[in-house]
Order: structure tokens, then sequence, then C-alpha cells
């Protein structure tokens, strides 16, 4: 449907039956959204139909810019990320320079909907943060809509200081009209005040700050909230003052999803921090069997909203942070916690630099005929990209190797060992850094030093 029509069948419904169908519109609108009242009431048909959210009174050729912004999500899911961030960049440019600021740096002071959305999405909100601490970006208090309880607690326990909530259901999706965009910040494409950069480009940007890295400059959590986390984990039979790893393992029961492993490979990592004292604490919701141990495991993979405010507390103060290629990594990094990043895809932009001490495990590929893909193919190709499921990488005949238990096992004691000697044993990975300079590749992040030597040929060929 074209904007024109749209206009024409929203903004002026004709008699009694078109009152009718329009106020039955905006009441499913308000039962999909959980909003009451649930049937609409006049003053809030009145507002919608003044506002922008249906694209109505806008000049701006709206499904155009939809048309292009969707084109760039379809070309990002199949690897042509800079191809894709060039059109976003292009979109964005024209829609602020189309705005009457007074000649004013344009600066929006709210977030869009979808940096409250998700955990990692929640954990780039804090890289934003940083960003603005360091000077990346314009430093102004911003306003993010939020309809979330639980994405409300987190945010509000480490980033109240830095970002104003706003209760909003139906209200936010004004902000998501394209008309409106240079007034919310974009989660994919942030302004830094002269350009707009992908927000992996701020992840790398941030992490690479040696003020990062060194603590100088950081978040904290809430005292108050500290406090009550340690008081519900002592009930959960944590002692007071143990060091723990806290371990998130994605392993949610849909087959397509390349970015599920296989819990049981963790076992021997797990036996190895308990071995050395230590405590493992592993959370999620995704509803997966329980962890086999008895000792020194507090296992939290449970829907439970109360446990479930436990979880930026385990990803702050563990020791480090044991996890496969998901959001509660982007959020330990934020928060400065070092973090075993495993089975990592899209390895040309999702090995990041990151918090300092953090390590990754890239997932290995093979194609068709069993031969080896190397570590130049895949980050020189729209793989090292790509957001792929499982049922299309097979289609290019591609097959993913998960890491293996030995490979967890080897990169939990290299943790182990910078955690002693302070530095990690990396003395391939400037020649690694070299080939990804040489293919363009986004993240600079540091590989486990046991997987580089025990794959020297894959990296080097």
């Amino acid at each position: 449907m074209t904007n024109r029509s749209l206009k024409h069948l929203l903004s002026q419904p004709k008699g009694k039956l078109g009152e009718i169908w329009f106020r039955a519109l905006i009441s499913l609108l308000n039962w999909k959204l959980g909003s009451r009242p649930r049937w609409a009431t006049n003053e809030q048909i009145k507002t919608i139909r003044f506002s922008e959210v249906l694209g109505i009174t806008s000049t701006i050729d709206i499904d155009r810019i939809y048309r292009k912004w969707r084109n760039a999500d379809r070309i990002w899911d199949q690897g042509r990320y800079f191809d894709s961030v060039n059109m976003k960049r292009e979109v964005l440019q024209y829609l602020y320079s189309i705005q009457d600021t007074g000649g004013e740096k344009q600066v929006a002071p709210f977030m869009s909907f979808g940096w409250g959305h998700a955990i990692g999405h929640i954990g780039s909100l804090g890289t934003f943060t940083l960003g603005q601490k360091l000077g990346i970006i314009p430093s102004i208090r911003r306003y993010l809509p939020v309809k979330n309880e639980s994405s409300r607690y987190l945010i509000g326990n480490f980033l109240r200081q830095e970002v104003s909530l706003v209760n909003s259901r139906l209200g936010y999706l004004t902000l998501e009209n394209p008309s409106q965009w240079h007034l919310s910040e974009r989660l994919q494409m942030i302004n830094t005040g002269t350009e707009f950069i992908s927000l992996y480009e701020m992840h790398e940007l941030v992490f690479r700050d040696t003020r990062v890295t060194d603590g100088k400059v950081s978040l904290s959590l809430e005292a108050s909230y500290v406090e009550f986390a340690e008081r519900q984990l002592r009930t959960l039979g944590l002692p007071s003052g143990a060091w723990f790893v806290g371990m998130h393992v994605r392993e949610k029961p849909n087959p397509l999803d390349p970015r599920l492993a296989k819990v049981e490979t963790f076992y021997t990592a797990v036996t190895e921090i308990v071995s050395r004292g230590g405590w493992v604490i592993r959370f999620g919701a995704d509803k997966m069997n329980p962890l086999p141990f008895r000792e020194n495991v507090i296992d939290l993979n449970t829907d439970s909203e109360e446990y479930k405010k436990l979880h930026l507390y385990i990803i702050a103060k563990s020791l480090f942070l044991l996890t496969t290629n998901s959001g509660p990594s982007v959020l330990a990094w934020t928060l400065g916690t070092p973090v075993l990043q495993t089975n990592t895809l899209s390895i040309a932009r999702n090995i990041l630099s990151s918090s300092k001490g953090s390590l990754f495990l890239p997932k290995k590929y093979r194609v068709r005929s069993d031969k080896p893909c190397s570590f130049s193919q895949i980050i020189s190709s729209n793989e090292g990209y790509a957001e792929t499921n499982l049922k299309e990488k097979h289609s290019l005949g591609y097959q993913l190797l998960d890491n293996s238990e030995e490979e967890i096992l080897r990169a939990t004691i290299d943790m182990f060992d910078y955690l002693k000697f302070g530095e990690h044993n990396t003395h391939l990975q400037k020649q690694v850094n070299e080939i990804r300079k040489s293919h363009g590749a986004v993240g600079y992040g540091t590989i486990a030093p046991s997987f580089l030597s025990q794959n020297e040929g894959w990296f080097l060929k």
C-alpha cells in the first residue's frame, strides 16, 4: 500500500461505517500492544489522525523510504554489510537534511524503541553511553520509550543517571515513522554529529579506547540493586565473597538458528572452574535441560521474573562470562566484564574489540565436498557478515563446525592465564589483524590464544 492510498484510506473515513472501521482498527492496535483502554477513545483517534504515526500528514514519501530501508535490511542479512550501511546512511542523511534546524547541528533527543528491546540492544545502549562520555557521540541526556517492565528494571539499574525512561506503548510508534527519524537515534546507524556510522563501528571506536578498557571511563550498578542481588544469590547457595563465572549457552530448540550450541560441550569447562574453587551460575530462559552438577553450580535457567532480575548482577560481577554468540556478551563488555564468547558467527563483524581480557572462539566452515574454508576466505566473503539461517547457509554449500569441548576448555584456561599474568599470549594475533585489515574487516577482537595456535594454518592460509 502506498503512502497516498494509506492517507486516502485512513485520514477521513466517511460516514458512520467509516468511523466504526477506524475505531476498530485503533482498538485492534490497543489490544495487540496491551494498551488500555482497549476500545479506542475519541481523544486517541484524534491524536493518531493528526500525528504522523500512519504517515498521514507527512510530505515525505514514506513508502519509498520504507522500501529502501527494508531493502537495506534484506541485503544486510545476506552479508552485504557495506552496501547496507551505505544505503541506510543515505536515507538518514536525506531525512536529516530536510529538517529545518536553523543551521544548528541536529542531535536526536530520543533513542528509538529498539535500544530497549533485547539484552544485547541494552548492552549497546551502554556502549553508546560510553561513546558519549568519550566524546565520540554528542553528549546530551536522551529519552528512551519502553513498554517492557523487565527492560525498564535492567536499564534503570545501570543507566539511571544517563538515560531517561519514558513509559510508552502506542506512543513510541510516532518516533518510528521516517518523518520523525531525526528525533530518535536509530539502533543500526549512529549519528556522531558529523557522520552516520554503523552500530559495529561504534563498538570498535569505544572499545579501542584505552580509557574504557583500563576502566577510567565506565558504568556501574546501582548500590541498592547490588545489595538486593547479593541477598538473593546467598539464598540460592552462593557463599558471601565467593567468586563465580556466569554462563549463558544459547540452546533454544530452533534447529535453523546457527548461533546454537550444545551445552554438553561446556561441561569440562564448568568442571575446570569448580576445580579452581569457583562457582558457575548458569542463566537464561530457554527451558533447557538442567545441568548435571551438584557442587558449586547454580542453575537459573528459568522464566521466573524474580530470577531474571539477577541477570544484570551475574553479568557485571562475574570473574568472566562464558557464553555463546548472544546478547549477554554485549552487556558484559559494556560493564567491563571479560567475556569468553564461543561459537561466534559473522566473524568479520562479530569478533569485535571489547572489554579487557575478552576472547573469542569462531565457528569454522566447510564447503561442498568437505573442503575447509580458511579464515581469509570467510572474512572476504558475504558469509563473514551474513545473518542467514542454517537452511540458507546449507543451500550455499556451507557446513558450520561448532567449537569442541576441548576448544572451550582450552580457551577457559586461557582466561585464567590472563587473570594470573595480565595479558594474553597472542603472538599470532598481529598477523591475524593484518589479514583482517587487508580484507576490510569490521571487528578486531582477540581470538583465544589456544585456538590460534591449534589452527595456525587455518588463519594464515
